[in-house]
């Protein structure tokens, strides 16, 4: 998380538990993507 803080990218891609709770400033996108639970 550091180093994401640190990069001037401004875009995050994380799992619903990493989402929650999260608040760090200049993060623009957070896009929450969830996985499904089988590959069918």
């Amino acid at each position: 998380m550091d180093r994401f803080r640190e990069n001037d990218n401004g875009i995050l891609v994380a799992t619903d538990v990493a989402a929650r709770g999260l608040d760090i400033p200049g993060v623009r996108t957070v896009v929450h993507y969830q996985l499904p639970h089988s590959a069918e």
